[in-house]
């Protein structure tokens, strides 16, 4: 096991989000265990977002997005490291770009990986790129 610092979601914000809604905790995270075809990430860049705050909000409201999971770590776009891998479309090293925890590492399982895709940065571009110019933000402008 080893320690996975994250902000995670501890309440509804009424107004600005303040340190009642989003903590900084240590969790752990066993790196040995990966699940049957997922893999394991060590996350590099995370991205926060506005609509991040329209998350934050109680799970029974619908929206175009889900709510956050109360307890949890908030997820967002990110780039992250495979740092163990059960997948053959994933190998240990790949630098990945998905939705991730903000978290140091994310445990994705088989059927989240579709989410996921190989990052091909042959232009040596800073890894933050991929979530602003390169990433949604720049596909979307």
């Amino acid at each position: 096991m080893v320690e996975n610092k994250a902000i995670v979601f501890k309440s509804c914000p009424h107004g600005y989000p303040n340190s009642d809604n989003l903590r900084l905790e240590t969790l752990s995270v066993d790196l040995d265990a990966v699940p049957a075809g997922g893999v394991i990430l060590k996350n590099g860049v995370v991205s926060f977002d506005p609509y991040l705050r329209g998350r934050m909000r109680p799970a029974e409201i619908n929206s175009y997005s889900p709510a956050f999971t109360l307890n949890s770590p908030i997820d967002s776009a990110g780039v992250s490291k495979v740092v163990k891998s059960d997948s053959p479309d994933f190998k240990e090293g790949d630098i990945v770009t998905g939705h991730v925890g903000m978290e140091e590492y994310t445990v994705v399982p088989k059927e989240r990986l579709g989410g996921l895709r190989v990052l091909d940065n042959k232009e040596g571009f800073p890894l933050s790129y991929f979530l602003g110019i390169l990433g949604m933000p720049g596909l979307t402008a």
